[in-house]
């Protein structure tokens, strides 16, 4: 069963289900398998700036804690069914910060449509 609040995610694949963990071995195993700072890949990844290569390499990192012995292929296959989930575990584990604008509108104040 995926834990949601920690950045885990589920999918059927093959016939079997597939939890995906990125906690911080699978981002440990993403960067040597990469070569590069997980942060600055996933940041490509939102981007539309990351390869193919790229993603299957973090989806079979993040693979690795509840299946040591997944393949590549079941990365790929896992990324063909389930883009969405995987979007999700990035938001999850990794949410984007918030900007100048997201602190403004949140900031307390008037009430949305108050005047004077």
């Amino acid at each position: 069963m995926a834990d949601y609040t920690r950045g885990e995610v589920s999918g059927r694949v093959r016939g079997r289900v597939k939890t995906l963990c990125l906690d911080m071995a699978a981002l440990e195993r993403f960067e040597a398998l990469q070569s590069q700072e997980a942060f600055s890949a996933i940041e490509e990844m939102r981007g539309d700036d990351a390869g193919f290569a790229t993603l299957r390499r973090l989806v079979w990192s993040a693979m690795a804690k509840h299946h040591p012995d997944a393949t590549l292929a079941e990365a790929q296959a896992f990324i063909a069914k389930h883009a969405d989930k995987i979007r999700a575990m990035l938001q999850r584990a990794l949410p984007e910060p918030e900007t100048d604008e997201d602190v403004a509108e949140s900031a307390p104040g008037k009430p949305a449509g108050a005047t004077g």
